[in-house]
């Protein structure tokens, strides 16, 4: 895997879904039953391939015990890391 400074230092909310699911020893399909969220919505997250919106930061703040603003932060600087290295 090919990683820069900026992928780095501004992962995806989805590795750290991922992340998340790992030290509570999860599976995509947990999460998706625990989020109310289809199981394809969950792995498009977590690939990467669907933005993180309030609706689901919500979600995830309630099942991770985190905070929405927290997502919606990560998913904004990611968002940016993106835009600087297109």
């Amino acid at each position: 895997m090919n990683l820069t400074l900026s992928s780095y230092h501004n992962p995806s909310p989805g590795s750290f879904m991922q992340e998340l699911l790992e030290k509570r020893g999860w599976s995509a399909a947990d999460l998706a039953q625990k989020t109310t969220l289809s199981l394809k919505r969950v792995e498009s997250l977590l690939h990467g391939a669907e933005p993180l919106n309030r609706e689901i930061a919500e979600k995830l703040a309630e099942v991770f015990e985190t905070s929405v603003d927290s997502w919606l932060l990560l998913n904004e600087k990611y968002e940016k890391g993106l835009k600087v290295r297109s």
